[in-house]
């Protein structure tokens, strides 16, 4: 019984004194950003315990009542949140760093990086994981289907076809209406695309806007694609992929065979200077020619008299479906290797890629070697660096 009594006692002793240890303290401050410019409307509250908290006024000023011992939680849009314990200083001010938005940095004009909303016009940016997603061959192939309004038109046909990119339509009957490309600053021909291995871009950022590209000129009223390739990173990295693939026609148009070439409603008679589209059955009916000739359906005249008297014959015999034999089946073969590395000063960036494609069309090969090297570094204001393609 008294060491029940004892222990009662402790206890109530220790609940008071926790209650006399967590009295409640003021605090007041002033958040202000990486400027030193304040920042209203900012929410300071107790972690844990949200409804326990206030809002900056205008000049970021705040005062709040919270246990002692307690921590604040203070968050701001575009700022960073912070973590400041509650100690005996009355005070508290709290200098906020911008969030870090790099991964919503576009490309714009001659290299210039903003977020997409500061931007007042359309802009569509296509990552290189999208970009290499079917594993294409060239760089204008891989941004088919992936913005709005972009068209890629392949002017010829095989393996390694020319494209046309038509980005804001075709605004002149006889005019340039193609999309200006841009290379890591420099304006370059469409074509480069053509040979430009995908793998080695980072991004490819679409100027649609008419102010987007004012930089450029006139050159630039179809629409700006701009392309920024990879750069070498703070450490070493090295990648190797290898890529096979095969095609073949899927199908193609039945053909009967059946029937050979005559003139309706008299499929008996071969009248070769009209129109011949319905001719009696292969071998079944005798074939009479112009002249009144009866053949015995397996051959047929060809035209008129010969100078020599004679008339050329031709078979009428169904002839066997060549076309599904003329069709290779196409293969696809990329290798790819790749070296990144650097420092905080010094970046290199090294790739090299094989591309053998054969089509579906017999003779119709493509081979193809890219070798990219570029390489920055800096020392105090003062930066260098060059960049190499070859194919």
């Amino acid at each position: 019984m008294k060491k029940n009594l004892l222990l009662g006692f402790v206890m109530v002793f220790l609940l008071a004194f926790q209650a006399f240890a967590q009295t409640d303290v003021t605090i007041s401050g002033k958040v202000t950003d990486s400027k030193g410019e304040p920042v209203p409307g900012a929410s300071v509250y107790v972690k844990g315990n949200t409804s326990v908290g206030t809002i900056t006024d205008a000049n970021g000023s705040y005062t709040l009542t919270v246990p002692s011992g307690s921590r604040l939680i203070i968050t701001a849009v575009g700022l960073q949140t912070q973590e400041i314990g509650v100690g005996s200083e009355p005070v508290i001010n709290v200098k906020m760093a911008e969030e870090d938005a790099i991964g919503e940095v576009v490309v714009t004009a001659v290299g210039i990086k903003r977020q997409p909303k500061e931007l007042g016009y359309s802009v569509t940016q296509i990552k290189a994981e999208n970009l290499n997603q079917a594993k294409a061959i060239n760089t204008a192939v891989g941004l088919s289907g992936k913005a709005a309004g972009l068209q890629i038109n392949q002017t010829t046909g095989g393996v390694n076809p020319n494209t046309r990119i038509v980005l804001r339509g075709n605004r002149s009957l006889t005019g340039n209406n193609q999309a200006l490309v841009v290379l890591d600053g420099s304006v370059v021909p469409q074509s480069v695309l053509t040979n430009l291995n995908p793998n080695d871009i980072e991004s490819v950022n679409i100027l649609k806007g008419a102010n987007a590209a004012a930089i450029y000129g006139a050159d630039a009223a179809n629409g700006v694609i701009v392309v920024t390739t990879k750069k070498g990173g703070d450490k070493f990295s090295a990648t190797l992929s290898h890529t096979n693939m095969i095609e073949q026609v899927s199908f193609l148009p039945s053909f009967q065979n059946q029937f050979g070439a005559g003139t309706f409603p008299y499929s008996q008679y071969y009248i070769p200077y009209e129109n011949q589209s319905y001719g009696p059955a292969f071998g079944t009916n005798p074939v009479i020619g112009y002249d009144g000739t009866v053949y015995d359906g397996n051959a047929v005249v060809l035209g008129k008299k010969l100078e020599d008297g004679t008339y050329q014959t031709a078979p009428y015999q169904a002839l066997p479906n060549e076309k599904k034999e003329v069709w290779d089946i196409g293969s696809m073969m990329q290798t790819e290797v790749s070296l990144s590395g650097g420092n905080k000063n010094s970046k290199f960036y090294l790739s090299f890629q094989d591309l053998n494609q054969k089509g579906v069309v017999p003779k119709d090969k493509y081979r193809r070697n890219s070798f990219r090297l570029n390489a920055s570094t800096e020392a105090g204001k003062l930066q260098a660096g060059f960049n190499v393609n070859y194919t």
